[in-house]
């Protein structure tokens, strides 16, 4: 499913797509973030697309949610480091023809996954804390993967503040803000 997030009337249509579909078992797997980043970070997550689940609903108790965290880390087996990592990612205003090209022809590309065990979605209040939880997830898991931690590790990713959680669309710029 394609959602048009510069009509608000899209989110919407999507949002009752998506539950249809969960009502009739689908599984559906949801890119939160709203835009794509250089793959240095996670942006903050849009909350609209979990109005869909319903948190509250009698199928809650047999609904689970897993994230997924998806890194781009080597390329030719040589590690992407944080500078190298912006000629894999799509974001801003980059044509995705074009670049989708450049990237395939650049050679072989690894990329780790981490997915996390399913969570009773009965387990959040609504939708946005259902939101939050995931995106602080997938966010840890992401500095894990970027560090080259394991997946048990401690880690604690700053989060980003209520501004920036805000912002329309917090990459369509690329700047020299310092992330951690």
């Amino acid at each position: 499913m394609f959602v048009d997030r510069e009509r608000r009337a899209s989110v919407g249509d999507a949002a009752d797509e998506i539950s249809e579909r969960l009502a009739s078992g689908d599984t559906i797997v949801l890119f939160a973030e709203g835009t794509s980043s250089d793959g240095n970070r996670v942006l903050p997550f849009k909350t609209s697309l979990f109005g869909a689940v319903k948190t509250g609903s009698p199928g809650a108790a047999s609904t689970v949610v897993q994230t997924a965290a998806i890194v781009y880390t080597h390329l030719h087996g040589v590690p992407l480091g944080r500078a190298d990592r912006p000629r894999v990612g799509w974001y801003g205003d980059m044509e995705m023809q074009s670049h989708a090209w450049g990237v395939l022809k650049s050679g072989p590309l690894s990329v780790t996954i981490r997915v996390s065990a399913p969570v009773p979605l009965e387990t959040f209040a609504g939708r946005k804390d259902l939101a939050l939880s995931s995106e602080r997830t997938v966010r840890k898991a992401v500095l894990g993967i970027l560090r080259g931690r394991a997946a048990s590790d401690e880690l604690h990713p700053v989060e980003p503040d209520e501004n920036r959680r805000k912002q329309r669309h917090p990459t369509a710029t690329v700047s020299n803000e310092k992330w951690t």
